[in-house]
């Protein structure tokens, strides 16, 4: 089953694809010489007027498509010149039209171009990790007191909440959050230092325009060159792939938690959903199986944007010409895993009644912490570990529910009423301090 038909390929998303098309290229690119020419303007270096004219210009409108791929061709591959030429037939003035990337160089138009383009990709991450909060807050807050099985090394453990689980993920969210909106104050800066860094075109005013350009376009500026720095960069998408391993976390655990044999959670889902081709009674999760995918396969993106550090000199194309593949694709895949994950935990289908039956499966031993405890009040933590390991063994192997073995204890019995020992086998006596943790992360994350 699928609800989610979504054009392209199943790693790729339509959103991303907008941001980092050839049109939003070529317009971030001419945005960036707006800003260098408005900046020039202000201090004299090039005539109001001209700077009036290019800012004018600004739009896909004004590109000459045919004229760019040609000299694509003509260039072999350059990625700016082509560009310009396509731009400058649109100008009646060709005194105005040669004062375009007037002192500037070929990486100052691609990397602040660049950077514009992160930057709506970071508007759309945060967007939609703003959704999930809301959607993770409203599960948490149904679902705090259902009560299922806590699972640890993929066994029984102790009874949990669905509502604390999905808080857990609130909480992470959260620290997503932060953690890009933290890293980017450093990646959304202005690149404008010429040649080798020290803008020797504009001589002493070279950093004024710098500074100039960087309030025009609402980014940062950094007084020394980034051409060879891209720490900033390896640092903000390592943000993204962590925030796509979260949700493929969070895929895999919906995934695990919907198999046949458990059924406390399914992928939303209606009739005319089509699983299988030859079975018909199937629904499979394949938003959720997706999600895990994306996730597992992201963390191995990044190592090439370290590798994209590890620069010569001051410029060092052996490493930036794979950097747009590799930074396109973390940014597909971000988007896409959050594309997925919103419809699904919106639309999620939880099954208490199974996560009830589910705690009921192993015989009563979810609740040997319980009884342990308890009786440890009474005749010490080890010895009561030793005499309830001993029951929960026997259950095990004799298939026996473990309160009728422990009713039959006189030693415990002896300090346990029935109506004890009835209540220490109830798993919503024993979910802890789940509620509070859910209405903490909802204050927390939710204000």
């Amino acid at each position: 089953m699928s609800i989610f038909l979504f054009e392209g390929e199943v790693w790729e998303s339509n959103k991303i694809r907008e941001i980092f098309s050839l049109e939003s290229k070529l317009t971030k690119m001419q945005r960036m010489e707006a800003a260098l020419a408005n900046a020039q303007a202000e201090l004299g270096i090039i005539p109001k007027e001209a700077a009036k004219v290019i800012n004018e210009m600004v739009g896909i409108e004004y590109l000459d498509l045919d004229i760019y791929n040609e000299q694509l061709r003509i260039t072999g591959g350059h990625p700016v010149v082509p560009f310009l030429k396509a731009w400058q037939p649109f100008f009646k003035d060709k005194e105005i039209a040669q004062l375009i990337h007037y002192g500037a160089t070929t990486q100052d138009v691609l990397d602040t171009s660049m950077v514009l383009q992160f930057k709506e990709v970071y508007d759309v991450v945060i967007d939609e990790l703003e959704q999930l909060k809301v959607i993770l807050g409203d599960l948490s807050q149904k679902y705090k007191m259902t009560p299922m099985a806590g699972r640890t090394h993929s066994q029984h453990a102790v009874p949990i909440t669905f509502g604390y689980k999905t808080a857990i993920w609130l909480y992470e969210t959260q620290r997503q959050i932060d953690r890009l909106k933290e890293s980017s104050k450093r990646m959304f800066a202005v690149s404008f230092y010429g040649a080798t860094g020290n803008v020797n075109s504009l001589g002493k005013n070279g950093m004024k325009v710098c500074e100039l350009m960087a309030k025009d376009l609402g980014l940062a500026y950094i007084p020394l060159p980034w051409h060879t720095s891209r720490d900033t960069m390896a640092e903000f998408l390592s943000d993204l792939v962590n925030i796509t391993c979260t949700y493929g976390k969070i895929g895999n655990e919906l995934y695990e938690l919907g198999r046949t044999e458990v059924l406390e959670v399914q992928e939303p889902w209606f009739y005319g959903n089509v699983g299988s081709s030859t079975m018909p009674q199937k629904r499979n999760a394949f938003g959720m199986e997706v999600m895990t995918a994306i996730g597992r396969l992201s963390s191995y993106q990044i190592g090439a944007m370290f590798q994209a550090m590890m620069q010569q000199h001051e410029r060092d194309f052996r490493t930036q010409d794979g950097e747009g593949f590799t930074y396109m694709t973390i940014c597909h895949m971000c988007e896409h895993v959050l594309a997925y994950a919103i419809p699904i935990l919106k639309g999620l289908d939880v099954l208490p009644q199974n996560m009830r039956k589910n705690l009921d499966i192993t015989n009563g031993a979810i609740m040997c912490e319980n009884v342990m405890m308890h009786l440890a009040k009474a005749m010490g933590r080890f010895e009561a570990h030793e005499k309830v390991y001993k029951y929960a063994v026997q259950a095990f192997e004799e298939n026996k529910h473990i309160k009728d073995l422990i009713l039959a204890d006189k030693d415990i019995m002896a300090v346990m009423t029935p109506e004890e020992i009835e209540e220490v086998f109830d798993p919503v006596s024993y979910i802890g301090v789940a509620p509070e943790m859910v209405d903490r992360a909802i204050k927390d994350c939710l204000k």
